[in-house]
């Protein structure tokens, strides 16, 4: 997940068993100027006090930028209920994930709600590191609105 201590504990005990610990240290002190910038950032924006729905995967990654989530969807494509249960929301913003976007139901019924993809691993978007992928979500968030 996107959640740093998660992240650094991972991040460590790999490091740990093929002997990167000095790269690792580097590589997270990166990862969370990063966190720490774009949390900045969203909160200069008020992006942490919009209405926010999110796709399950992404819900880590808006908890560290300190972003509450009105309601949670997917993985699984979204069944009637789920979006009958938010349709009446005022929604500023629907955070997908791009890697498995299911959100098209909601972007469709709230039409005024920013709809934004974020992804959660290294690949797309020329992204190739996990702190690439975290500029990359975090210039998405920003840029949107």
């Amino acid at each position: 997940t996107y959640r740093f201590a998660e992240l650094e504990e991972s991040v460590m005990n790999i490091a740990k068993k093929t002997g990167t610990e000095k790269e690792a240290i580097k590589n997270l002190k990166e990862i969370k100027y990063f966190m720490n910038e774009g949390r900045l950032a969203i909160k200069e924006k008020g992006l942490n006090k919009s209405t926010v729905l999110v796709h399950f995967f992404q819900v880590p990654f808006l908890e560290e930028m300190e972003i509450p989530a009105y309601a949670i969807f997917g993985p699984a494509p979204l069944e009637p209920k789920q979006i009958l249960a938010v349709k009446d929301a005022r929604v500023d913003i629907i955070i997908d994930n791009a890697h498995n976007p299911v959100g098209g139901p909601m972007r469709e019924l709230m039409k005024n709600a920013e709809y934004i993809l974020l992804i959660n691993f290294p690949g797309l978007n020329n992204t190739r590191t996990i702190a690439d992928v975290i500029r990359h979500n975090i210039d998405q968030l920003i840029n949107a609105h």
